[in-house]
């Protein structure tokens, strides 16, 4: 009888260990699992902020070259203006030369109609003064 007693505490012991041990597994397991989600999770995360980085930089890019674009338009128009302005002097001055000369000739028409006048009037004098 007491030889029964003993062996079934024996095998209580041993089942007992049995159950711990499969627990302690089922406990492992489990921590394995939560560990492998928490490092997925933060890879995602790191994921995440390595596409927002290149999305922010590729971003910037964008809006650089789109300023650059800006810019040169502005460049190209101040240019053109400027080139008008310079075209337009030019054009006055060209303008302005010939209206001088214009304005020479017709003063040395004037003069030269103003000398043969004086010039017809002396010969005039000349030949009255013959008779």
């Amino acid at each position: 009888r007491k030889e029964g007693r003993k062996e079934r505490r024996k095998e209580g012991r041993k089942e007992r260990r049995k159950e711990g041990r499969k627990e302690r597994r089922k406990e492992g397991r489990k921590e394995r699992r939560k560990e492998g989600r928490k490092e997925r999770r933060k890879e995602g995360r790191k994921e995440r902020r390595k596409e927002g980085r290149k999305e922010r930089r590729k971003e910037g890019r964008k809006e650089r070259r789109k300023e650059g674009r800006k810019e040169r338009r502005k460049e190209g128009r101040k240019e053109r203006r400027k080139e008008g302005r310079k075209e337009r002097r030019k054009e006055g001055r060209k303008e302005r030369r010939k209206e001088g000369r214009k304005e020479r000739r017709k003063e040395g028409r004037k003069e030269r109609r103003k000398e043969g006048r004086k010039e017809r009037r002396k010969e005039g004098r000349k030949e009255e003064r013959k008779k």
